[in-house]
């Protein structure tokens, strides 16, 4: 009797693999490759790994990213960018290249282009910040080929190019720091730092 309550026992676990799925794998199956309509329309890519442009290289390190973070910026966006930036100086060594911009911009406006001179052999950041109707401020740097040499990688009402990093430049180059509404409009103020 115990036999057969093992024998039948056994078997019934066997039937519930086999009915799960279980036994070997179907190794013909091709794999899925997901359409443009099932991505996730707000999806971010991902962070670029390094520089698109061939004229730039990264610094980067994790004191980068959290030298600006603590900062607070108040209703004054020259003070806040220019507290952001000045958070980052000791790590940078840097200074303040320019006057301080400000402007503002929609959603849909196109990018407003500060042109700034790289000399080479020095390195850059860019801080923006925005009122907070401007939900995402976004800044790039493009050399003069029209290549990105960095770009913010966030969604809110401050930006730091590179978050993470300085650009730092090998060949002399007129390039464009582009300011953009991601995402609402309003108010900003962008500065840009070197060594």
């Amino acid at each position: 009797m115990r036999k057969a309550l093992l024998s039948s026992f056994v078997l019934a676990v066997l039937s519930s693999i086999v009915a799960c799925g279980g036994g070997s794998a179907d190794t013909s199956a091709q794999p899925v490759t997901p359409k443009p309509g099932d991505m996730d329309k707000n999806a971010r890519p991902a962070a670029p790994t390094k520089p698109d442009s061939d004229k730039v290289t990264w610094k980067q390190g994790a004191p980068y990213a959290s030298c600006h973070n603590d900062v607070k910026t108040g209703p004054d966006l020259v003070a806040g960018v220019t507290a952001m930036a000045q958070a980052c100086a000791g790590l940078t060594k840097m200074h303040q290249i320019g006057a301080t911009v400000q402007g503002t911009r929609q959603n849909l406006d196109p990018a407003q282009a500060i042109p700034l001179h790289a000399e080479a052999n020095h390195c850059y950041r860019a801080y923006g910040l925005s009122e907070n109707s401007l939900q995402d401020l976004d800044i790039a740097i493009v050399d003069s080929a029209g290549k990105s040499t960095g770009e913010d990688g966030s969604d809110s009402p401050d930006a730091v190019v590179l978050e993470d990093g300085e650009i730092c430049f090998s060949q002399a180059d007129d390039v464009k720091v582009n300011v953009a509404a991601g995402s609402g409009g309003g108010k900003f103020a962008v500065e840009i730092w070197g060594d």
